[in-house]
Protein backbone atom coordinates (compact mmCIF):
# COMPACT_ATOMS: atom_id res chain seq x y z
CA UNK A 1 0.00 0.00 0.00
CA UNK A 2 1.21 3.48 -0.43
CA UNK A 3 0.08 6.36 0.99
CA UNK A 4 -1.62 9.51 -1.79
CA UNK A 5 -2.51 11.78 0.67
CA UNK A 6 -4.21 12.39 3.98
CA UNK A 7 -6.16 9.35 4.58
CA UNK A 8 -6.36 7.98 0.65
CA UNK A 9 -4.08 4.67 0.22
CA UNK A 10 -3.29 3.45 -3.28
CA UNK A 11 -3.37 -0.67 -3.78
CA UNK A 12 -1.36 -1.17 -6.47
CA UNK A 13 -1.64 -5.19 -7.76
CA UNK A 14 0.86 -5.42 -10.54
CA UNK A 15 0.41 -8.47 -12.94
CA UNK A 16 3.83 -9.20 -14.63
CA UNK A 17 2.83 -11.87 -15.89
CA UNK A 18 0.24 -10.54 -18.40
CA UNK A 19 1.65 -10.51 -21.77
CA UNK A 20 -1.17 -9.43 -23.60
CA UNK A 21 -4.19 -6.85 -23.03
CA UNK A 22 -7.51 -7.50 -24.11
CA UNK A 23 -5.82 -10.59 -26.27
CA UNK A 24 -4.79 -8.41 -28.51
CA UNK A 25 -1.96 -5.69 -27.59
CA UNK A 26 1.42 -7.19 -26.29
CA UNK A 27 2.42 -5.83 -22.80
CA UNK A 28 6.38 -5.16 -22.18
CA UNK A 29 6.25 -5.54 -19.00
CA UNK A 30 2.38 -6.55 -17.87
CA UNK A 31 0.24 -4.03 -16.19
CA UNK A 32 -1.29 -2.49 -12.76
CA UNK A 33 -4.47 -2.31 -11.69
CA UNK A 34 -5.20 0.33 -8.56
CA UNK A 35 -7.79 0.77 -6.25
CA UNK A 36 -7.95 3.13 -3.60
CA UNK A 37 -9.12 3.62 -0.11
CA UNK A 38 -10.50 6.32 0.98
CA UNK A 39 -10.82 7.05 5.23
CA UNK A 40 -12.68 9.32 7.11
CA UNK A 41 -13.28 9.95 10.65
CA UNK A 42 -17.14 7.70 10.26
CA UNK A 43 -17.10 5.68 7.32
CA UNK A 44 -14.57 4.42 4.60
CA UNK A 45 -14.07 3.42 1.16
CA UNK A 46 -12.59 1.95 -1.97
CA UNK A 47 -12.18 3.01 -5.21
CA UNK A 48 -12.45 0.63 -7.51
CA UNK A 49 -11.97 -3.33 -7.27
CA UNK A 50 -9.39 -5.62 -9.33
CA UNK A 51 -8.84 -8.62 -11.19
CA UNK A 52 -9.92 -11.68 -10.89
CA UNK A 53 -6.92 -12.92 -11.67
CA UNK A 54 -4.88 -11.12 -9.13
CA UNK A 55 -7.26 -11.87 -6.05
CA UNK A 56 -4.62 -12.87 -3.83
CA UNK A 57 -2.29 -10.27 -3.97
CA UNK A 58 -5.43 -7.63 -4.07
CA UNK A 59 -6.72 -8.75 -0.64
CA UNK A 60 -3.31 -9.59 0.53
CA UNK A 61 -3.01 -5.84 0.53
CA UNK A 62 -6.13 -4.93 2.24
CA UNK A 63 -6.27 -7.78 5.00
CA UNK A 64 -5.79 -4.98 7.44
CA UNK A 65 -9.06 -3.14 6.18
CA UNK A 66 -11.78 -3.98 9.27
CA UNK A 67 -14.32 -1.81 7.75
CA UNK A 68 -15.73 -0.89 4.37
CA UNK A 69 -19.41 0.82 4.20
CA UNK A 70 -18.74 2.26 0.28
CA UNK A 71 -17.61 0.53 -2.95
CA UNK A 72 -17.68 2.99 -6.05
CA UNK A 73 -17.44 1.35 -9.44
CA UNK A 74 -16.34 4.35 -11.72
CA UNK A 75 -16.47 1.71 -14.57
CA UNK A 76 -17.56 -2.02 -15.30
CA UNK A 77 -14.92 -3.56 -16.62
CA UNK A 78 -13.57 -6.90 -15.40
CA UNK A 79 -10.13 -5.66 -14.65
CA UNK A 80 -12.18 -2.89 -12.81
CA UNK A 81 -14.79 -4.85 -11.04
CA UNK A 82 -13.73 -8.80 -11.43
CA UNK A 83 -13.52 -8.93 -7.80
CA UNK A 84 -16.96 -7.13 -6.69
CA UNK A 85 -18.42 -10.19 -5.71
CA UNK A 86 -16.11 -11.78 -3.18
CA UNK A 87 -15.55 -7.69 -1.84
CA UNK A 88 -19.58 -7.84 -1.06
CA UNK A 89 -19.29 -10.95 0.42
CA UNK A 90 -16.41 -10.33 2.66
CA UNK A 91 -18.00 -6.78 3.51
CA UNK A 92 -21.49 -7.42 4.13
CA UNK A 93 -22.47 -4.36 5.25
CA UNK A 94 -20.75 -2.73 2.04
CA UNK A 95 -23.14 -0.33 -0.41
CA UNK A 96 -21.93 -0.41 -4.31
CA UNK A 97 -22.10 3.22 -5.75
CA UNK A 98 -21.96 3.29 -9.09
CA UNK A 99 -23.79 5.73 -12.08
CA UNK A 100 -26.96 4.08 -13.64
CA UNK A 101 -25.15 3.13 -17.09
CA UNK A 102 -22.40 1.00 -15.24
CA UNK A 103 -24.73 -0.50 -12.95
CA UNK A 104 -26.29 -2.41 -15.64
CA UNK A 105 -23.05 -3.40 -17.20
CA UNK A 106 -21.78 -5.04 -13.90
CA UNK A 107 -25.38 -6.21 -12.91
CA UNK A 108 -25.42 -8.49 -16.47
CA UNK A 109 -21.69 -9.16 -15.73
CA UNK A 110 -21.77 -10.96 -12.42
CA UNK A 111 -24.12 -12.04 -10.17
CA UNK A 112 -25.16 -9.23 -7.06
CA UNK A 113 -27.68 -8.31 -4.35
CA UNK A 114 -29.40 -5.51 -6.50
CA UNK A 115 -30.01 -3.97 -2.94
CA UNK A 116 -26.73 -3.33 -2.02
CA UNK A 117 -26.06 -1.57 -5.17
CA UNK A 118 -26.85 2.69 -5.14
CA UNK A 119 -27.23 4.91 -8.37
CA UNK A 120 -25.08 8.34 -7.96
CA UNK A 121 -25.29 10.79 -10.45
CA UNK A 122 -23.53 14.32 -10.43
CA UNK A 123 -25.81 15.66 -7.59
CA UNK A 124 -24.63 13.13 -5.34
CA UNK A 125 -22.55 12.95 -2.45
CA UNK A 126 -20.75 10.86 0.24
CA UNK A 127 -19.78 11.89 3.40
CA UNK A 128 -17.35 9.91 5.06
CA UNK A 129 -16.29 11.69 8.06
CA UNK A 130 -13.82 15.13 7.00
CA UNK A 131 -13.95 13.53 3.18
CA UNK A 132 -16.54 13.90 0.61
CA UNK A 133 -16.84 11.56 -2.59
CA UNK A 134 -18.24 13.48 -5.27
CA UNK A 135 -18.80 12.12 -8.76
CA UNK A 136 -18.63 13.41 -12.58
CA UNK A 137 -19.90 11.48 -15.69
CA UNK A 138 -17.64 10.71 -18.35
CA UNK A 139 -19.36 8.45 -20.64
CA UNK A 140 -17.23 7.66 -23.61
CA UNK A 141 -14.00 8.34 -22.44
CA UNK A 142 -13.66 5.13 -22.67
CA UNK A 143 -16.69 3.39 -22.17
CA UNK A 144 -20.30 4.98 -22.14
CA UNK A 145 -20.59 3.95 -18.53
CA UNK A 146 -16.98 5.52 -17.28
CA UNK A 147 -17.39 7.90 -14.27
CA UNK A 148 -15.11 9.85 -12.19
CA UNK A 149 -15.10 10.28 -8.41
CA UNK A 150 -12.95 13.29 -6.73
CA UNK A 151 -12.16 14.07 -2.83
CA UNK A 152 -12.55 17.70 -2.52
CA UNK A 153 -10.81 18.48 0.85
CA UNK A 154 -7.97 16.88 -0.75
CA UNK A 155 -7.97 17.23 -4.50
CA UNK A 156 -7.84 13.81 -5.12
CA UNK A 157 -9.38 12.66 -8.35
CA UNK A 158 -9.96 9.08 -9.45
CA UNK A 159 -9.99 8.99 -13.14
CA UNK A 160 -9.86 4.89 -13.26
CA UNK A 161 -8.86 4.61 -16.93
CA UNK A 162 -8.20 7.98 -18.44
CA UNK A 163 -4.62 8.99 -17.96
CA UNK A 164 -3.52 5.50 -16.99
CA UNK A 165 -0.27 3.34 -18.36
CA UNK A 166 0.55 -0.29 -18.50
CA UNK A 167 3.32 0.10 -15.64
CA UNK A 168 4.39 -1.67 -13.07
CA UNK A 169 6.61 -0.11 -11.55
CA UNK A 170 6.56 -0.07 -7.99
CA UNK A 171 6.30 3.63 -6.99
CA UNK A 172 3.14 5.59 -5.77
CA UNK A 173 3.98 8.78 -7.94
CA UNK A 174 4.75 8.43 -12.16
CA UNK A 175 7.89 9.93 -12.55
CA UNK A 176 8.30 12.49 -15.26
CA UNK A 177 10.16 11.03 -17.63
CA UNK A 178 10.55 9.90 -21.22
CA UNK A 179 9.78 6.35 -20.29
CA UNK A 180 6.65 7.20 -18.34
CA UNK A 181 5.81 8.97 -21.37
CA UNK A 182 6.13 6.40 -23.70
CA UNK A 183 3.76 4.52 -21.77
CA UNK A 184 0.93 6.57 -21.02
CA UNK A 185 1.27 7.32 -25.23
CA UNK A 186 1.26 3.80 -25.82
CA UNK A 187 -1.64 2.71 -23.41
CA UNK A 188 -3.43 6.78 -25.03
CA UNK A 189 -3.22 5.30 -28.59
CA UNK A 190 -4.66 1.31 -28.01
CA UNK A 191 -6.97 2.59 -25.97
CA UNK A 192 -8.27 6.14 -25.57
CA UNK A 193 -7.54 7.53 -29.12
CA UNK A 194 -11.00 5.79 -30.74
CA UNK A 195 -12.55 8.21 -28.34
CA UNK A 196 -10.10 11.20 -29.06
CA UNK A 197 -12.69 14.41 -29.02
CA UNK A 198 -14.20 12.76 -25.56
CA UNK A 199 -10.95 12.94 -24.13
CA UNK A 200 -10.11 16.58 -25.07
CA UNK A 201 -13.22 17.17 -23.58
CA UNK A 202 -12.83 15.78 -20.17
CA UNK A 203 -9.12 16.74 -20.21
CA UNK A 204 -10.97 20.46 -19.99
CA UNK A 205 -13.29 19.07 -17.36
CA UNK A 206 -10.30 17.34 -15.15
CA UNK A 207 -8.79 21.14 -15.00
CA UNK A 208 -11.69 22.80 -14.09
CA UNK A 209 -11.99 20.29 -11.46
CA UNK A 210 -8.01 21.32 -10.53
CA UNK A 211 -7.12 18.21 -8.80
CA UNK A 212 -3.62 18.11 -6.89
CA UNK A 213 -3.22 14.25 -7.36
CA UNK A 214 -4.93 12.42 -10.43
CA UNK A 215 -5.29 8.76 -9.81
CA UNK A 216 -5.63 6.44 -12.25
CA UNK A 217 -6.46 2.73 -12.79
CA UNK A 218 -3.47 1.65 -14.14
CA UNK A 219 0.14 2.42 -13.96
CA UNK A 220 1.28 5.21 -11.01
CA UNK A 221 -0.77 8.28 -9.61
CA UNK A 222 0.80 11.70 -11.27
CA UNK A 223 1.03 14.33 -7.78
CA UNK A 224 1.60 17.02 -10.80
CA UNK A 225 -1.22 16.68 -13.18
CA UNK A 226 0.16 19.19 -15.25
CA UNK A 227 2.75 16.78 -16.63
CA UNK A 228 0.12 14.16 -18.19
CA UNK A 229 -2.74 16.79 -19.03
CA UNK A 230 0.14 18.47 -21.56
CA UNK A 231 0.82 14.91 -22.59
CA UNK A 232 -3.02 14.83 -23.67
CA UNK A 233 -3.75 17.63 -24.95
CA UNK A 234 -0.95 17.64 -27.44
CA UNK A 235 -2.08 13.61 -28.61
CA UNK A 236 -5.56 14.78 -28.91
CA UNK A 237 -4.78 17.73 -30.72
CA UNK A 238 -6.20 18.13 -34.12
CA UNK A 239 -2.58 18.92 -35.85
CA UNK A 240 -0.22 16.24 -36.55
CA UNK A 241 3.55 16.14 -36.44
CA UNK A 242 5.23 15.80 -40.06
CA UNK A 243 5.78 12.37 -39.38
CA UNK A 244 4.84 9.43 -41.47
CA UNK A 245 4.54 5.84 -39.47
CA UNK A 246 5.57 2.92 -42.09
CA UNK A 247 4.06 -0.24 -40.79
CA UNK A 248 5.61 -3.02 -43.15
CA UNK A 249 6.11 -6.97 -44.13
CA UNK A 250 8.10 -7.93 -46.80
CA UNK A 251 8.16 -11.99 -47.69
CA UNK A 252 11.23 -11.62 -50.08
CA UNK A 253 12.81 -8.17 -49.27
CA UNK A 254 11.03 -6.33 -52.21
CA UNK A 255 8.23 -4.52 -49.78
CA UNK A 256 11.26 -3.45 -47.38
CA UNK A 257 13.61 -1.86 -49.75
CA UNK A 258 10.87 0.23 -51.12
CA UNK A 259 10.08 1.30 -47.92
CA UNK A 260 13.32 1.90 -46.46
CA UNK A 261 13.59 4.32 -49.99
CA UNK A 262 10.36 6.12 -49.29
CA UNK A 263 11.94 7.03 -45.82
CA UNK A 264 15.05 8.10 -47.34
CA UNK A 265 13.11 10.66 -49.81
CA UNK A 266 10.97 11.37 -46.45
CA UNK A 267 13.98 12.34 -44.70
CA UNK A 268 15.31 14.59 -47.77
CA UNK A 269 12.11 16.36 -47.42
CA UNK A 270 11.58 17.00 -43.66
CA UNK A 271 9.38 14.64 -42.95
CA UNK A 272 10.22 12.36 -39.64
CA UNK A 273 9.52 8.72 -40.14
CA UNK A 274 9.40 5.47 -37.73
CA UNK A 275 9.26 1.94 -39.97
CA UNK A 276 7.93 -0.80 -38.02
CA UNK A 277 7.93 -4.70 -38.84
CA UNK A 278 4.62 -5.66 -38.31
CA UNK A 279 5.87 -9.32 -38.02
CA UNK A 280 8.83 -8.94 -35.92
CA UNK A 281 8.43 -5.72 -34.57
CA UNK A 282 7.35 -3.82 -31.49
CA UNK A 283 3.09 -2.70 -32.03
CA UNK A 284 3.64 -0.37 -29.12
CA UNK A 285 6.11 1.86 -31.44
CA UNK A 286 3.95 1.72 -34.08
CA UNK A 287 1.29 2.79 -31.93
CA UNK A 288 2.89 5.66 -30.44
CA UNK A 289 3.84 6.84 -34.20
CA UNK A 290 -0.32 7.18 -35.11
CA UNK A 291 -1.11 9.37 -32.13
CA UNK A 292 1.22 12.08 -33.83
CA UNK A 293 1.80 10.92 -37.63
CA UNK A 294 0.03 12.79 -40.58
CA UNK A 295 0.30 10.21 -42.79
CA UNK A 296 0.44 6.08 -42.37
CA UNK A 297 2.28 4.37 -45.60
CA UNK A 298 1.12 0.36 -45.24
CA UNK A 299 4.33 -0.80 -47.40
CA UNK A 300 2.91 -4.72 -47.93
CA UNK A 301 3.46 -7.95 -50.04
CA UNK A 302 0.32 -9.46 -51.35
CA UNK A 303 -0.75 -13.10 -50.38
CA UNK A 304 -3.39 -14.80 -52.92
CA UNK A 305 -4.35 -11.29 -54.12
CA UNK A 306 -4.73 -10.02 -50.55
CA UNK A 307 -2.66 -7.84 -48.14
CA UNK A 308 -0.19 -9.64 -45.78
CA UNK A 309 -2.65 -10.99 -43.39
CA UNK A 310 -0.18 -9.21 -40.78
CA UNK A 311 -0.60 -6.25 -42.72
CA UNK A 312 -4.47 -6.95 -42.95
CA UNK A 313 -4.39 -6.63 -38.93
CA UNK A 314 -2.22 -4.17 -38.66
CA UNK A 315 -4.89 -2.09 -41.07
CA UNK A 316 -7.92 -3.28 -39.44
CA UNK A 317 -6.65 -2.19 -35.97
CA UNK A 318 -5.83 1.12 -37.36
CA UNK A 319 -9.13 1.55 -38.77
CA UNK A 320 -10.56 0.64 -35.23
CA UNK A 321 -8.37 3.42 -33.09
CA UNK A 322 -9.30 5.99 -35.91
CA UNK A 323 -5.87 7.93 -35.91
CA UNK A 324 -5.76 11.75 -36.87
CA UNK A 325 -3.54 11.01 -39.69
CA UNK A 326 -5.74 12.78 -42.73
CA UNK A 327 -3.62 11.05 -45.32
CA UNK A 328 -2.57 7.65 -46.44
CA UNK A 329 -0.47 5.34 -48.95
CA UNK A 330 0.12 2.07 -49.74
CA UNK A 331 3.72 0.40 -51.74
CA UNK A 332 4.31 -2.53 -51.98
CA UNK A 333 5.12 -5.68 -53.93
CA UNK A 334 3.04 -8.62 -55.11
CA UNK A 335 3.96 -11.87 -57.73
CA UNK A 336 1.44 -13.06 -60.08
CA UNK A 337 -1.36 -10.30 -59.08
CA UNK A 338 -3.81 -8.93 -56.78
CA UNK A 339 -5.37 -6.11 -55.38
CA UNK A 340 -3.58 -4.25 -52.85
CA UNK A 341 -4.31 -0.45 -52.72
CA UNK A 342 -8.17 -1.87 -53.27
CA UNK A 343 -8.14 -4.11 -49.78
CA UNK A 344 -6.77 -1.98 -48.16
CA UNK A 345 -8.59 1.34 -48.74
CA UNK A 346 -11.44 -0.55 -47.94
CA UNK A 347 -10.48 -1.57 -45.27
CA UNK A 348 -10.18 1.92 -43.63
CA UNK A 349 -14.32 2.94 -44.34
CA UNK A 350 -14.44 4.34 -40.65
CA UNK A 351 -11.62 6.25 -40.51
CA UNK A 352 -11.69 7.36 -43.94
CA UNK A 353 -8.07 8.88 -44.64
CA UNK A 354 -7.28 10.44 -47.95
CA UNK A 355 -5.36 8.09 -50.21
CA UNK A 356 -2.40 10.22 -51.80
CA UNK A 357 -0.29 7.74 -53.72
CA UNK A 358 0.22 4.20 -54.53
CA UNK A 359 3.41 2.55 -55.48
CA UNK A 360 2.90 -1.08 -56.46
CA UNK A 361 6.03 -3.31 -58.12
CA UNK A 362 5.77 -6.50 -59.82
CA UNK A 363 8.13 -8.30 -58.38
CA UNK A 364 11.77 -6.61 -57.80
CA UNK A 365 10.97 -2.55 -58.11
CA UNK A 366 12.79 -0.80 -61.20
CA UNK A 367 13.93 2.09 -61.74
CA UNK A 368 10.50 3.33 -62.36
CA UNK A 369 9.13 1.70 -59.70
CA UNK A 370 11.87 4.16 -57.59
CA UNK A 371 11.02 7.38 -59.29
CA UNK A 372 7.02 6.78 -58.58
CA UNK A 373 8.37 6.33 -54.65
CA UNK A 374 10.45 9.42 -55.59
CA UNK A 375 6.90 11.60 -56.47
CA UNK A 376 5.16 10.01 -53.13
CA UNK A 377 7.84 11.50 -50.84
CA UNK A 378 7.25 14.75 -52.54
CA UNK A 379 3.67 14.26 -52.43
CA UNK A 380 3.25 13.25 -48.90
CA UNK A 381 6.16 16.51 -47.84
CA UNK A 382 3.49 19.07 -49.39
CA UNK A 383 0.29 17.53 -47.38
CA UNK A 384 2.45 17.52 -44.18
CA UNK A 385 3.74 21.16 -44.95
Amino acid sequence: MFQIADGISLCKVNHSERKYFDELVPLKTGTSYNSYIVRGTEKTALIDASYPQTASEFFRQIEGLERLDYIVANHGEQDHSGLLPEIMRRYPNAKLLTNAKCRGLILDAMSLDESRVETVDESSSYDLGGKTLKFYMAPWVHWPDTMFTFVPETRVLFTCDFLGAHSTLDACFAPEDESTLAAAKTYYAEIMMPYRAHCAKYIKLVREIDPLVICPSHGSAYDNPEFILRAYEAWTADSCKKLAAIPYVSMYGNSVKMAEYLSEKLSERGVSTVMVDVVNGDLGEYLKAIVDAGAIVYASSVVLAFPHPAMANIVYLTNLLKPKAKYFAVIGSLGWGGMLVKRITDMLATSKPELIGDVVAKGKPTAEDFARLSALAQTIAERLA
